[in-house]
């Protein structure tokens, strides 16, 4: 049986949740692997938890917020370059060799197409965004029934 509950985490908490798991699973079945990754998970959440309601009252000074605004373009250009780069990714990748430029991946600009296609249709529809996890699942599918 194969698990896997962490691919969309940064590199080291995945494979920490990951391990937790393969390792409960092996000493305790279902419930070992379920208790693990508990174990892995709750000390972080809980001083994330306290980090954020400090942060609460610590975000409302002057000098922090100004901080944050000047900050911002930064931030956006960081988020902007990665999806550039994604996209060049995505579209031109050789899933065989992936140091090595591959040929126009039409497969993926027709998911990115359907996918950009149902967001503006949800859009127009119910006057609002679609949400993010609506658009990866959707996106998900959309690959499975392509490449099935």
């Amino acid at each position: 049986m194969k698990l896997s509950l962490s691919q969309n985490l940064p590199l080291g908490l995945s494979i920490a949740i990951n391990c937790a798991t393969f390792v409960g699973q092996a000493q305790g079945g279902f419930f070992g692997s379920l208790v693990a990754t508990i174990g892995i998970v709750l000390p972080a959440f809980i001083i994330i938890l306290i980090i954020a309601m400090v942060f609460h009252n610590f975000a409302k000074m002057k000098y922090v917020k100004a901080a944050f605004e000047g900050i911002m373009p930064v931030i956006w250009g960081l988020i902007i370059s990665t999806g550039i780069l994604l996209v060049v990714y995505c579209l031109y990748a050789n899933y065989n060799n992936f140091d090595e430029k591959g040929q126009f991946n039409f497969h993926a600009l027709a998911i990115a197409i359907i996918v950009g296609t149902c967001m503006i249709v949800y859009k127009l529809i119910k006057k609002k965004s679609m949400p993010p996890i609506a658009t990866i699942l959707l996106a998900g599918l959309c690959g499975m029934i392509y490449f099935i």
